[in-house]
């Protein structure tokens, strides 16, 4: 297709393809017509009733590479999928979408272009939401959120709605997924919220929220050590009571050059090293510099393990090995959204 705008074609408002809600409707859908342009924190459906979250910019063999969040069921409900159930459910009935990233050495959900029926883009539905006329709760929180951060110097431009909110699939415990665009707005986000935490706008997590948070994102830290981490993270508020959370997508003047090539596993390490540089710390894939004889980065593919250490400090971390061309290792945190068996975290924390 003709690449669109940064943020979303806009389109008339058409009939819901996703729960029914205003925002599915408003969000400014796009009907892939030539290949696909997408970037992560986009959804994209594919077979009418699949909902897959892009995870790069980057096609491979003219497929999208993205995970499956999102089926509905025999009962026409909408259910979110782990990524057991995601493989199981591809593999039933779309075996072709259980790709092979060379480029990664993984396998993932690769949708070929051409069967893509539409793309859901984050500073759209943002857009849209805050004109909708009678929010239900959570899209109030959203809405007041993202007035927030506006008032606060993010732009309009650099903010999104993401997940079940954009879809149009949210219930009474959803939670607001929001995407800052650009690194330096995103930490002008996180300065923001250690702000407002300050003031009645917005407030921290309740332990019942951050117990839910922890249930959600299923980790192999112990409670007491996620909560230690996240909660320096600066990357979660409530409004409401509804818990907000916010990602970064990098702009292209962000973009890091990726020091590694291609890749092929080397079988699971545990490792203990210093952190030598945490200014890719939120990133997509996080990134972090290390001290070690043998492995040069630990990168952290799952959002629990972002903003996760910070440079000075001393992990451990657990995951799978990867080599590139030329013999240099990294370490790989995340190579499912759960992360079963694999983590990183502090053991030496900075003051």
């Amino acid at each position: 297709m003709v690449p669109a705008p940064a943020d979303c074609t806009d389109r008339p408002p058409t009939a819901p393809t996703a729960g029914g809600s205003r925002i599915a409707r408003e969000a400014g859908p796009e009907r892939p017509r030539h290949r696909v342009v997408v970037s992560p924190k986009d959804f994209v459906r594919a077979r009418g009733d699949l909902w897959f979250a892009v995870l790069s910019e980057q096609l491979e063999d003219t497929r999208v590479l993205a995970f499956l969040r999102y089926a509905r069921d025999r009962q026409g409900h909408w259910q979110k999928t782990d990524s057991i159930r995601a493989d199981a459910l591809m593999q039933r009935i779309a075996p072709h979408y259980l790709y092979h990233c060379t480029r990664l050495d993984t396998r993932l959900h690769g949708i070929p272009h051409h069967e893509i029926d539409e793309v859901m883009r984050p500073r759209a539905a943002a857009r849209r939401l805050i004109v909708v006329p009678d929010p239900d709760p959570v899209q109030r929180a959203a809405i007041k959120a993202i007035k927030l951060l506006r008032r606060g110097g993010v732009p309009a431009g650099r903010l999104g709605v993401t997940g079940s909110l954009m879809l149009g699939l949210q219930g009474p415990r959803s939670d607001v997924d929001l995407v800052i665009y650009g690194r330096e707005h995103f930490h002008i986000a996180r300065r923001l919220v250690a702000e407002t935490l300050k003031t009645a706008a917005a407030s921290s997590l309740t332990m019942a929220l951050w117990r839910d948070a922890y249930a959600r994102r299923r980790c192999s830290l112990r409670f007491p050590d996620y909560l230690r981490h996240e909660q320096r993270k600066l990357n979660k508020f409530s409004v409401d009571s509804v818990k907000i959370d916010i990602s970064m997508v990098l702009a292209p003047a962000d973009k890091k050059a990726d020091l590694f090539g291609p890749c092929r596993k080397a079988g699971r390490g545990t490792i203990t090293a210093r952190v030598t540089d945490d200014r890719y710390a939120f990133d997509l894939p996080a990134r972090y510099p290390v001290e070690h004889d043998e492995i040069e980065e630990i990168v952290a593919c799952t959002h629990t393990y972002a903003g996760q250490a910070r440079a000075g400090e001393r992990v451990t971390a657990s995951g799978v090995v990867e080599v590139d061309d030329r013999g240099r290792r990294r370490l790989v945190v995340g190579t499912s959204r759960e992360a079963g068996g694999e983590y990183l975290r502090v053991v030496e924390w900075r003051s």
